[in-house]
């Protein structure tokens, strides 16, 4: 049936005084359950929410136990996009309704595998990884179990997507790449092939090939666009723009007008998550711009909506750059206290990409107040978490200031060294 007959049925069965009465009632709950990408539509969260509570209760009240836990799922999914700690609670109980429903047939066993991707999915938001990357492997084991290799991808593309947010690039490459060889020997839609090309993009970025990466995000986007996914072309943008801005100060301006364009879609559905990033990336291209006032007004709002979402991770990101904003003002003490802080939050829920990012921060910021002994000490530190997660560019950045460390504290040859090494890991980034 059209999409249109289905969401007509819906907004007929709503407005009857006795839903259980309504001929349409079947249909009111056919649509959660038939749109299983339920986010493509371009519906705001609001209204998608509503919905799937309506699924949910009239479900329960029909006695359609695998059709109301399906809504529970899907609930919680939508919950959790809105993102503010209330809907992450919710989220959570329904999911654990849901997963503890029985689950014997092999279609309680698909479903069962796509709640878990939520409840990963979610445990992620929060910076919980070790609990995510759990709830992705028990999905990837429950999809296996019935020979379903859909399901298989998509719990390695989000176990992906978790390990990127770690700053374990490498481990999510190899995962990536996994899913992609299953989704080429597969019949699927389209669009997870469209949801690996958007980490794959974010892989490359991470390891530092930024060119690799804009071609996987440009490759999602065509693909999201054609489908009239909505959210996910936001999401194609948004990470387009910040890959963009990663390549030169030439593509900057380019990849703010995406994260522009991503911004207006998200604030149309009521993504509040994804218009927090969206902030945070216009921040750090008015960095770039050298518009540090710019800069701190979308940095204070992407701040703000992390704060309401719980999301420690996206604060701490925040706050670094917060931190380079008072850098390039020569506030060195404000950067200071602004990256101390981020370091401290990238320790909490265990991002080794933050932590290269913090330290090499903090070491730039001890340099500049002519503290060499602390500069020292962050850039290694630097050098440590960035071979960890295999970011070359940050290695590179680390082993220039120590030879800038060096050559303050007079010993020229190893100055020499550390700028060899610095000039061979930037050579292999643009390998």
């Amino acid at each position: 049936m059209e999409w249109e007959n289905i969401q007509f049925a819906y907004e007929t069965a709503k407005s009857q005084s006795d839903l259980k009465q309504s001929e349409f009632y079947d249909l009111c709950i056919q649509f959660p359950i038939k749109g299983f990408d339920i986010l493509s539509l371009r519906q705001t969260l609001d209204d998608r929410i509503e919905w799937l509570e309506s699924g949910k209760r009239l479900a329960g009240r029909l006695n359609k136990k695998l059709e109301a836990t399906i809504c529970k799922g899907l609930l919680a999914n939508a919950l959790r996009h809105r993102g503010n700690k209330t809907d992450q609670h919710k989220a959570r109980v329904n999911l654990e309704s849901a997963i503890h429903a029985s689950a014997s047939t092999a279609e309680e066993k698909k479903w069962l595998g796509f709640y878990l991707n939520i409840l990963g999915n979610l445990h992620a938001d929060m910076g919980e990884f070790c609990s995510a990357d759990q709830c992705f492997l028990k999905a990837q084991n429950l999809f296996q179990e019935i020979s379903n290799n859909v399901g298989v991808s998509i719990a390695l593309i989000n176990q992906a997507r978790a390990l990127i947010n770690v700053g374990k690039t490498i481990q999510a490459h190899a995962i990536c790449n996994r899913a992609l060889g299953i989704i080429d020997n597969t019949t699927l839609d389209i669009r997870r092939r469209g949801g690996v090309f958007c980490n794959l993009g974010q892989v490359y970025r991470h390891l530092g090939d930024i060119r690799e990466s804009i071609t996987y995000h440009e490759k999602a986007l065509r693909i999201f666009r054609e489908l009239g996914d909505q959210l996910w072309e936001g999401i194609s943008y948004c990470l387009l723009g910040r890959a963009k801005m990663d390549l030169s100060r030439d593509e900057v301006k380019e990849g703010m007008c995406l994260t522009e364009r991503a911004l207006n879609i998200f604030s149309e559905l009521g993504e509040h998550r994804w218009v927090g990033h969206s902030k945070g990336n216009l921040g750090v291209g008015c960095i770039k711009l050298e518009q540090y006032r710019e800069a701190k007004v979308h940095l204070d709002e992407a701040l703000r909506i992390a704060e309401e979402t719980g999301d420690e991770r996206r604060k701490g990101i925040h706050w670094n750059y917060l931190g380079k904003v008072h850098f390039n003002q020569k506030h060195y003490q404000e950067a200071i206290n602004a990256n101390e802080y981020a370091y401290s939050l990238a320790l909490l829920v265990g991002d080794g990409r933050r932590k290269a990012a913090a330290t090499l921060s903090l070491g730039h910021n001890y340099y500049a107040l002519g503290d060499y002994t602390d500069a020292e000490e962050y850039f290694n530190l630097c050098v440590q978490f960035s071979e960890e997660v295999g970011d070359k560019k940050k290695l590179s950045k680390a082993y220039h200031g120590l030879a800038l460390v060096k050559e303050k504290e007079g010993n020229i040859d190893e100055a020499k060294t550390f700028t060899k090494l610095a000039r061979q890991e930037t050579m292999a980034c643009n390998d």
